[in-house]
């Protein structure tokens, strides 16, 4: 699991409530930073990534999901985003 700075992650989806639901946050999931989680939902785990600054409502499927923005809806999908990286790590980084 990656969780980037200032992941915010909510127990109380209508506070202030009696009832309060965590996330769940399976194995492999990627968050990027300022991702905000609201009570109960669940990030899929295995090859799910919330793109940084993204408010997720609703649960993120396992199996090659980007989700993003507010709310997190999916960009595309896994392989494209495996494949930026890729491009990323291979470029060269400015002066």
């Amino acid at each position: 699991m990656f969780l980037g700075p200032n992941v915010v992650i909510t127990n109380d989806k209508y506070p202030p409530s009696k009832r309060l639901d965590g996330v769940k946050i399976r194995r492999n999931a990627v968050i990027g930073a300022n991702a905000t989680l609201i009570a109960g939902i669940e990030i899929g785990g295995e090859n799910s990534v919330v793109a940084a600054g993204s408010v997720v409502t609703k649960d993120v499927p396992p199996g090659g999901e980007v989700v993003a923005g507010v709310p997190a809806r999916p960009i595309y999908t896994v392989d494209i985003f495996i494949r930026k990286r890729i491009e990323y790590e291979r470029s060269e980084a400015p002066p």
